[in-house]
């Protein structure tokens, strides 16, 4: 939806999605980053435990831990909405990308 549309629904007084900078208190004047600091302080991924060397023909496994920080559990919310998704990319020895489905 566009600013106009927010605005049109909302109210005047609508923060804009983009606005950059920061309002005097520190917090981004702009909601999508509004959201990306929510959600970036909301948990923490760690892909320390994945294995670091891949062999062809051998499987390569990805060990995901999730930390909520936020005093609830990860994923939050009904039982049936709780899914996490991750998308991983990884570079050939020729510099190819390939990516997998997340999952």
């Amino acid at each position: 939806m566009s600013t106009a549309e927010l605005s049109a629904r909302l109210g005047p007084n609508y923060p804009d999605n983009a606005a950059a900078g920061v309002d005097p208190h520190g917090f981004p004047n702009g909601l999508e980053a509004r959201r990306e600091n929510v959600l970036n302080a909301a948990v923490r991924i760690s892909l320390a435990q994945t294995d670091t060397t891949a062999k062809v023909g051998e499987t390569f496994t990805v060990r995901t831990e999730a930390v909520a920080l936020t005093g609830h559990r990860f994923p939050a919310g009904f039982s049936q909405e709780r899914t996490t998704y991750v998308q991983s990319a990884s570079k050939t020895i020729m510099d190819c990308f390939c990516i997998s489905p997340a999952i």
